[in-house]
């Protein structure tokens, strides 16, 4: 018997080849919202040292601008 090959795959080939593919987005989208969650939870921690921290005094977040006219 013929078995076709080549670019026309069966219908279980199809279907492992489209779960793998919703495997590996599914993968991806986890790992998106990890780092998100990671992002938000260190600028949380970072926001709540900068208030209770040496961060009172009203210069520490200020930046210095030097304006020199040439």
């Amino acid at each position: 018997m013929h078995h076709p090959r080549g670019p026309v795959a069966s219908a279980q080939q199809q279907e492992e080849q489209r779960s793998l593919l919703v495997t590996v987005a599914l993968v991806i989208a986890a790992l998106a919202i990890v780092i998100s969650l990671a992002g938000i939870v260190l600028a949380a921690l970072e926001l709540g040292r900068g208030e209770t921290g040496a961060a009172h005094d009203s210069g520490s977040h200020s930046v210095d601008v030097v304006i020199s006219a040439r």
